[in-house]
Protein backbone atom coordinates (compact mmCIF):
# COMPACT_ATOMS: atom_id res chain seq x y z
CA UNK A 1 0.00 0.00 0.00
CA UNK A 2 1.57 3.46 -1.47
CA UNK A 3 1.57 6.20 1.04
CA UNK A 4 -0.96 8.26 -0.94
CA UNK A 5 -3.57 5.08 0.06
CA UNK A 6 -2.71 5.01 3.79
CA UNK A 7 -3.73 8.75 3.59
CA UNK A 8 -6.99 8.04 1.42
CA UNK A 9 -7.79 5.77 3.34
CA UNK A 10 -7.42 7.70 7.01
CA UNK A 11 -8.75 11.24 5.55
CA UNK A 12 -12.28 11.57 5.06
CA UNK A 13 -12.61 12.69 1.34
CA UNK A 14 -15.36 15.27 -0.06
CA UNK A 15 -17.48 15.22 -2.10
CA UNK A 16 -17.27 15.66 -6.23
CA UNK A 17 -20.04 19.13 -5.86
CA UNK A 18 -17.99 20.46 -3.05
CA UNK A 19 -14.88 20.21 -4.75
CA UNK A 20 -16.58 21.94 -7.68
CA UNK A 21 -18.07 24.60 -5.90
CA UNK A 22 -15.03 25.38 -4.15
CA UNK A 23 -12.73 25.35 -7.30
CA UNK A 24 -15.83 27.74 -9.14
CA UNK A 25 -15.37 29.99 -6.46
CA UNK A 26 -11.42 30.05 -6.57
CA UNK A 27 -12.10 30.52 -10.35
CA UNK A 28 -14.21 33.21 -9.74
CA UNK A 29 -12.38 35.61 -8.11
CA UNK A 30 -9.39 35.12 -10.08
CA UNK A 31 -11.41 35.89 -13.46
CA UNK A 32 -13.38 39.09 -11.53
CA UNK A 33 -9.83 39.62 -10.71
CA UNK A 34 -8.32 39.69 -14.34
CA UNK A 35 -11.32 41.18 -15.65
CA UNK A 36 -9.72 44.98 -14.68
CA UNK A 37 -7.06 44.22 -17.77
CA UNK A 38 -9.83 43.49 -20.16
CA UNK A 39 -9.16 45.56 -23.58
CA UNK A 40 -12.50 46.37 -25.56
CA UNK A 41 -9.59 47.11 -28.66
CA UNK A 42 -8.28 43.77 -28.06
CA UNK A 43 -8.86 40.73 -29.91
CA UNK A 44 -6.33 38.66 -27.87
CA UNK A 45 -6.64 39.78 -24.23
CA UNK A 46 -2.91 39.68 -23.10
CA UNK A 47 -3.23 41.89 -20.07
CA UNK A 48 -5.97 39.91 -18.60
CA UNK A 49 -4.50 36.76 -19.57
CA UNK A 50 -1.27 37.43 -17.16
CA UNK A 51 -3.49 39.10 -14.51
CA UNK A 52 -5.46 35.68 -14.47
CA UNK A 53 -2.17 33.48 -14.49
CA UNK A 54 -0.90 36.04 -11.53
CA UNK A 55 -4.28 35.78 -9.29
CA UNK A 56 -4.77 32.31 -9.95
CA UNK A 57 -0.80 31.24 -8.27
CA UNK A 58 -1.91 33.79 -5.71
CA UNK A 59 -4.91 32.29 -4.55
CA UNK A 60 -4.42 28.66 -5.22
CA UNK A 61 -0.29 28.65 -4.25
CA UNK A 62 0.41 30.88 -1.90
CA UNK A 63 -3.14 31.39 0.13
CA UNK A 64 -2.40 27.65 -0.01
CA UNK A 65 1.07 27.04 1.60
CA UNK A 66 0.25 30.40 3.88
CA UNK A 67 -3.12 28.86 5.01
CA UNK A 68 -2.37 25.80 6.11
CA UNK A 69 -3.51 24.27 2.50
CA UNK A 70 -6.75 25.93 2.06
CA UNK A 71 -7.90 28.37 -1.20
CA UNK A 72 -10.17 30.54 -0.35
CA UNK A 73 -12.45 28.59 -1.90
CA UNK A 74 -11.82 25.37 0.42
CA UNK A 75 -11.86 27.39 3.19
CA UNK A 76 -15.45 28.41 2.09
CA UNK A 77 -16.63 24.77 1.71
CA UNK A 78 -14.18 23.57 4.65
CA UNK A 79 -11.93 21.17 2.34
CA UNK A 80 -7.92 21.67 2.37
CA UNK A 81 -5.27 20.17 0.18
CA UNK A 82 -2.67 17.78 1.54
CA UNK A 83 -0.11 15.62 0.22
CA UNK A 84 0.96 11.49 0.36
CA UNK A 85 2.17 12.40 4.27
CA UNK A 86 -1.15 14.01 5.36
CA UNK A 87 0.66 17.52 5.45
CA UNK A 88 0.09 20.68 4.01
CA UNK A 89 2.09 20.00 -0.14
CA UNK A 90 5.19 22.61 -0.86
CA UNK A 91 5.48 25.08 -3.25
CA UNK A 92 6.38 22.71 -6.16
CA UNK A 93 3.98 20.52 -5.59
CA UNK A 94 1.00 23.15 -5.23
CA UNK A 95 2.83 24.68 -8.79
CA UNK A 96 2.53 21.40 -10.76
CA UNK A 97 -1.22 20.73 -9.75
CA UNK A 98 -2.17 24.53 -9.66
CA UNK A 99 -0.37 24.37 -13.25
CA UNK A 100 -2.55 21.68 -14.83
CA UNK A 101 -5.44 23.38 -13.53
CA UNK A 102 -4.72 26.98 -13.87
CA UNK A 103 -4.24 25.78 -17.60
CA UNK A 104 -7.68 24.40 -18.11
CA UNK A 105 -9.54 27.86 -16.06
CA UNK A 106 -7.50 29.57 -18.52
CA UNK A 107 -8.51 27.93 -21.51
CA UNK A 108 -11.98 28.14 -20.39
CA UNK A 109 -12.26 32.10 -19.93
CA UNK A 110 -10.81 32.19 -23.70
CA UNK A 111 -13.58 29.59 -24.54
CA UNK A 112 -15.95 32.19 -22.85
CA UNK A 113 -14.72 34.98 -24.63
CA UNK A 114 -15.22 33.44 -27.84
CA UNK A 115 -19.31 32.31 -27.29
CA UNK A 116 -19.91 32.46 -31.34
CA UNK A 117 -17.38 29.80 -31.63
CA UNK A 118 -19.00 27.03 -31.48
CA UNK A 119 -16.60 24.12 -31.23
CA UNK A 120 -13.35 26.01 -31.01
CA UNK A 121 -15.75 26.54 -27.25
CA UNK A 122 -16.01 23.45 -27.10
CA UNK A 123 -12.39 22.17 -27.90
CA UNK A 124 -10.64 24.64 -25.30
CA UNK A 125 -13.19 23.43 -22.50
CA UNK A 126 -12.15 20.06 -23.22
CA UNK A 127 -9.19 19.68 -21.08
CA UNK A 128 -11.01 21.50 -18.07
CA UNK A 129 -13.44 18.80 -18.34
CA UNK A 130 -11.30 15.79 -19.19
CA UNK A 131 -9.27 16.90 -15.48
CA UNK A 132 -11.81 17.45 -13.61
CA UNK A 133 -14.03 14.61 -15.33
CA UNK A 134 -11.57 12.07 -14.29
CA UNK A 135 -12.76 12.22 -11.03
CA UNK A 136 -16.22 10.87 -11.64
CA UNK A 137 -14.19 7.49 -12.85
CA UNK A 138 -11.17 7.39 -9.69
CA UNK A 139 -12.73 5.15 -7.13
CA UNK A 140 -10.55 7.57 -4.98
CA UNK A 141 -12.44 10.72 -6.36
CA UNK A 142 -8.94 12.04 -7.93
CA UNK A 143 -8.87 14.61 -10.80
CA UNK A 144 -5.76 14.37 -12.65
CA UNK A 145 -3.75 17.80 -11.71
CA UNK A 146 -4.17 15.70 -7.99
CA UNK A 147 -2.74 12.53 -9.29
CA UNK A 148 0.05 14.25 -11.14
CA UNK A 149 0.89 16.29 -8.13
CA UNK A 150 -0.18 13.09 -5.51
CA UNK A 151 -2.27 15.64 -3.48
CA UNK A 152 -5.52 14.57 -1.66
CA UNK A 153 -8.28 17.25 -1.00
CA UNK A 154 -10.03 16.09 2.68
CA UNK A 155 -12.58 17.58 4.73
CA UNK A 156 -11.64 19.83 7.12
CA UNK A 157 -13.43 21.19 10.00
CA UNK A 158 -11.69 24.70 9.83
CA UNK A 159 -13.74 26.90 7.61
CA UNK A 160 -16.63 29.32 6.79
CA UNK A 161 -19.36 25.90 6.00
CA UNK A 162 -20.61 27.90 3.45
CA UNK A 163 -22.74 25.34 1.74
CA UNK A 164 -24.40 24.01 5.45
CA UNK A 165 -25.12 28.05 5.94
CA UNK A 166 -27.07 28.48 2.35
CA UNK A 167 -29.12 25.53 3.10
CA UNK A 168 -29.92 26.52 6.66
CA UNK A 169 -30.98 29.92 5.04
CA UNK A 170 -33.15 27.93 2.35
CA UNK A 171 -34.44 25.95 4.78
CA UNK A 172 -35.69 28.85 7.12
CA UNK A 173 -37.45 30.53 4.18
CA UNK A 174 -39.07 27.23 3.11
CA UNK A 175 -40.40 27.21 6.34
CA UNK A 176 -41.50 31.10 6.58
CA UNK A 177 -43.36 30.24 3.40
CA UNK A 178 -45.60 28.14 4.71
Amino acid sequence: MSALERVYNQLPRPKLWRRGSASGLDFLLAWLLSAVGINPQANVQFLQILIFIAAWLLLRVVVVVRNQGQSLGHWAFDMKVVDAKGRVPGLLELGKREGLMGLGALLAIVAVGNLGAGLVMLMLLAPLIVDCGWAWTDPHRQTLHDLLAKTLVVHTYRGFSLDRKIRRIVAQNRQRMR
